[in-house]
């Protein structure tokens, strides 16, 4: 199997993946384990994996996204945790991930996103975060996306947008914030967004926009 590219496992019962799950497979490009019931994801998964681009886990049972789940994956550029039930995402969940270029975490139930989570996604562009789960927003949570050109956060429950909640985000160009439950603006919550030309804000509850929202 040396010239083998494409790996498809979709639709298996796999629950753990464990450790060099895929020892002769070095030349793989794009792996997909849609609905296999993965429920943890051992720290050397997926080592020998060294041209993985595109990786898919998506509808699995993860709930909670390990330090170092993916630290040898370092020629990934897109990965789909979409739907997978993820709760928790660890300190150090993405360490290693340094060319990531596209995150999909949709559906999750992930409550908060706390400081520093994608700190090191340096090179991402495109984040999904739409119906995961989100009731709070801690400052610095972006930190580290410098990069990142298109943010989706649709159909969340945070009421309020802090100050300086997206500060780190000086690249982002689109951000979409609709069908939230969100009720006020701080009056500096888009301060340092100087390359945004789209901001969505449809069908939410916002009754207060406080002075200079959108200065």
């Amino acid at each position: 199997l040396n010239n083998l590219e494409k790996v498809s496992l979709m639709f298996n019962r796999l629950r753990v993946l464990k450790n060099n799950s895929f020892p002769f497979s070095a030349q793989i490009n794009e792996l997909y384990l849609f609905n296999c019931g993965i429920e943890v994801i051992e720290i050397k998964a997926f080592d020998g994996l060294t041209f993985l681009d595109e990786l898919s886990l998506k509808g699995n049972n993860i709930k909670v996204l390990q330090n170092l789940s993916f630290h040898t994956l370092r020629s990934l550029t897109v990965l789909d945790l979409s739907k997978s039930r993820i709760e928790i995402i660890e300190y150090n969940a993405f360490l290693g991930l340094s060319n990531l270029i596209d995150l999909n975490l949709e559906e999750n139930n992930l409550k908060s996103i706390e400081k520093y989570t994608f700190r090191h996604l340096k090179k991402l562009t495109s984040l999904n975060l739409e119906h995961a789960g989100i009731e709070s927003i801690e400052s610095q949570a972006f930190d580290g996306l410098s990069n990142l050109l298109n943010l989706t956060q649709k159909n969340n429950q945070y009421k309020i947008l802090k100050n300086f909640t997206f500060e780190s985000l000086i690249s982002i160009t689109k951000l979409n914030l609709n069908d939230q439950s969100i009720e006020s603006i701080d009056s500096i919550a888009f301060d340092g967004l100087t390359n945004l030309l789209s901001l969505k804000l449809d069908f939410n509850k916002i009754s207060l926009l406080k002075n200079f929202s959108f200065n």
